[in-house]
Formats: C-alpha cells, sequence, structure tokens
C-alpha cells in the first residue's frame, strides 16, 4: 500500500517541482531582465514570506523527490531493506532541517 502512495506523490512533486521551479527562476531571472544580483538583494528577498515559501517548497518536494527516485532505484537492483528506507528517511529529514535552518538565518 505505501509503494503505491510513494509512486502518486513522486508523480505530484515533480508536477511542483516544474512548477514551483518555474516561478522560481521567473522571479529571480526574469521579472527584472539586466538587473545585476548581488548577495544584499538576494539576503533582501529571503527575507519575505513568498520567498520563503518557494524556497521551503523546492527543497521539501526536491528532497522527496530525489530520495524516493533513489530508494526507486535501489529496489531495481533488489536492495529492499527497512535499513534502506529508514537510512534515506533520516538523511531527508536532516537535509530538510538544514535547509530550513540555513533559509531562516535570511529572516
Amino acid at each position: 500500500m505505501l509503494s503505491g502512495w510513494t509512486w502518486l506523490f513522486q508523480r505530484i512533486t515533480a508536477f511542483f517541482l516544474i512548477l514551483v521551479l518555474g516561478v522560481h527562476f521567473w522571479i529571480l531571472h526574469y521579472q527584472n531582465p539586466g538587473e545585476i544580483l548581488v548577495y544584499a538583494d538576494a539576503a533582501r528577498r529571503l527575507q519575505t514570506a513568498l520567498f520563503l515559501t518557494v524556497d521551503s517548497l523546492l527543497l521539501a518536494f526536491g528532497l522527496f523527490h530525489a530520495l524516493n527516485g533513489l530508494h526507486n532505484v535501489l529496489e531495481d537492483f533488489n536492495v529492499r531493506s527497512r535499513s534502506i528506507t529508514f537510512v534515506l528517511l533520516l538523511v531527508g529529514v536532516g537535509l530538510f532541517i538544514m535547509g530550513i535552518y540555513s533559509l531562516w538565518q535570511f529572516v
């Protein structure tokens, strides 16, 4: 039953990664063409709720999509173990916490 849900979430996260990454690229690269981006501008943008939300969603969707994809590849090679699933879960949670911590340093 769980593999059915992870299959579905893999597709959902792929869709939202494309959508949110498109918004991210448009805002950063095409909203103000010709504008030279410096660190102070990036830090100021990360203080807004929109950028924190977009970057947090990119982090969450990207981590799930990547680690679930890695889990699927390992299963294709007949590496089936609860410990692999647990390690990937710990890696994902750890990276998510580090990413959120890094984003919130700008607030």
